[in-house]
């Protein structure tokens, strides 16, 4: 299907016709569950709902989360968020690389460590906050 929109707002209206027709189609039991446009964000969220629930069940853990923008601001067309565990001096490092789209590059390592060349891949579509829950108290536990 062509449009003349813009690709923002021709996804608006994609968006739109889905929620109408999802909601003719489905019984009020059901839950419309719609991920944010932007991968990060989503990140974000996951990566904060595993961290409450971390510190609830593990207070030794206590994670940092930090959203990084320096590979942007150096021209890599990528974002990064890092956890780490003061406490173990490891860290857990998340890439959404914009070459590739739909997955979540990570690698675990220590604080002082640099960040190296052994990146694992998965769908962002497979990970939850859960998946991020699992990593930080297993890796960091």
């Amino acid at each position: 299907m062509q449009s003349s929109l813009s690709g923002s707002l021709a996804f608006s209206v994609v968006e739109e016709s889905l929620i109408r027709y999802a909601r003719k189609k489905l019984t009020t039991n059901c839950k419309i569950i719609i991920m944010s446009v932007d991968p990060l964000k989503t990140l974000a969220d996951m990566a904060s709902e595993a961290h409450a629930r971390i510190q609830s069940t593990h207070e030794h853990i206590n994670p940092v989360v930090e959203v990084r923008r320096g590979m942007r601001d150096a021209g890599i067309p990528a974002d990064a968020m890092t956890i780490d565990c003061l406490r173990t001096r490891r860290r857990i490092t998340l890439i959404l690389h914009d070459e590739q789209p739909g997955k979540l590059l990570y690698q675990f390592i220590t604080i002082d460590e640099e960040v190296g060349e052994g990146f694992k891949s998965v769908d962002m579509a497979d990970v939850s906050a859960e998946t991020l829950f699992e990593w930080m108290q297993e890796y960091f536990g």
